[in-house]
């Protein structure tokens, strides 16, 4: 069994390299082959490395700017909790919307399972609702 503190390198190095730096390499290192993701606000899951690598990528298409930044992580056996800011630009279609060209800065909260020092369930919570507001686009002038 990995220590807590190796689940958690693997969550920050998911991070760092997936939505940061767009290295979808680092989805077939620490995360495991049958992987179930539970986006914010999705009713189904998205399940095995390429779904989560589909994932990211959409991510990274609607913010190309986008920089994560770990707040928290707490942990304990096989649980570890983080709580993730994120910021960037929406110049890609989001959410099934096309882009605004306007920032968000939104907040997810990643409650993750993990076997064998990789992820093998990350359920998320944040608020989508202050999202679509922060890229509703600006009314025109009468």
């Amino acid at each position: 069994m990995q220590s807590t503190e190796t689940n958690k390198a693997a969550f920050r190095r998911l991070v760092e390299e997936g939505p940061n730096r767009g290295n979808l390499d680092v989805v077939t290192e620490v995360l495991t082959e049958d992987v179930v993701f539970h986006p914010a606000g999705e009713s189904d899951p998205v399940t095995g490395r390429d779904g989560v690598r589909a994932l990211i990528q959409g991510a990274r298409t609607a913010f190309p700017d986008l920089r994560a930044d770990i707040d928290q992580l707490v942990g304990e056996g096989d649980r570890v909790i983080g709580v993730v800011t994120l910021r960037g630009t929406n110049t890609g279609d989001a959410m099934g919307q096309p882009a605004t060209g306007r920032s968000a800065t939104f907040t997810v909260v990643h409650m993750l399972r993990f076997v064998d020092g990789r992820i093998a369930e990350d359920r998320q919570v944040m608020d989508r609702l202050s999202l679509m507001e922060q890229l509703q686009p600006s009314p025109q002038p009468a």
